[in-house]
């Protein structure tokens, strides 16, 4: 869905146009401002506003997309699965474009940019969580036209932090961005610690996560191996990995909870996470 939507095109003179944007009120009151910019041919103002509208009118609620297939047998159920995600992905429903070519650190310009999407969708809060790092790498302003806010604060937090870490990010409960070193690089940071034969989680002081609970950006270590502490500067072991991943599902077979280990081969990545 969109209801947000403008158009860019060609003139017949072959001069680039964008067609001003249009929104659909009701929509944005519900879902918060969820953008489309559409790449057009050849065509005169009149013709990509009527395009632009259509496409508006078409999109501006959401519509769906499943198929309905009768069948007669013995026994059978009904079944509905829900996919869901987080707040983050809000973060893709919003373009930008700024021309300026001053510096700033990262963490700066994140902090405007949050303030600027928050402005337009209430289910994120435009100020960053606390504590809010300051130690960003030195980057222009300047943002390709149409650039989602999660490219725009990816492309920047990538690079990582003055001394050569990794940043590690997201939107929690609370609808706040977080930013923080990765936890390898974070003296005293929380570890899980994994009980596979009894599937249980616990906590540096013993507690027990409930699967729905676990979080990434986080060490864990299985209770059940021994291992040899891992060389000067490495960040797993062969009993500990770092989670930047968690997945959980439930059905009716029960509850599953997924950590996986880094698996980032982004070049800025690798670069940010030199230590």
């Amino acid at each position: 869905m969109a209801n947000r939507v403008r158009c860019r095109y060609t003139t017949v003179l072959g001069t680039p146009a964008v067609t001003a944007a249009v929104s659909n009120a009701a929509s944005v009151a519900l879902y918060g401002v969820r953008d489309a910019v559409l790449s057009l041919g050849t065509l005169n103002l009149a013709s990509a506003q009527a395009l632009r509208d259509a496409y508006l009118a078409d999109r501006a609620f959401p519509r769906g997309q499943g198929a309905t297939t009768l069948e007669t047998s013995a026994g059978g159920g009904v079944e509905v699965t829900l996919a869901c995600v987080g707040l983050y992905y809000t973060l893709d429903q919003v373009v930008l474009g700024r021309t300026d070519t001053t510096t700033e650190a990262t963490t700066a310009q994140i902090a405007t940019l949050i303030s600027g999407i928050g402005l337009v969708n209430a289910l994120l809060l435009n100020a960053l969580a606390t504590p809010t790092p300051v130690d960003g790498v030195i980057q222009t302003r300047k943002i390709e036209a149409d650039t989602t806010y999660r490219t725009a604060i990816e492309q920047r937090l990538g690079m990582g932090n003055t001394s050569g870490q990794r940043y590690a990010w997201g939107v929690y409960e609370d609808g706040a961005l977080l930013i923080k070193v990765w936890a390898p690089n974070t003296a005293g940071a929380r570890r899980y610690h994994l009980r596979l034969a009894d599937s249980v989680i616990l906590t540096d002081l013993g507690a027990p996560v409930e699967p729905w609970q676990a979080r990434p950006d986080i060490m864990a270590e299985d209770a059940d191996l021994i291992s040899l502490a891992p060389p000067s500067g490495a960040v797993e072991s062969p009993s500990s990995f770092y989670v930047e991943r968690v997945t959980f599902g439930v059905d009716t077979g029960g509850m599953r909870l997924s950590l996986e280990p880094s698996d980032n081969t982004s070049l800025t990545a690798r670069l940010a996470r030199v230590s």
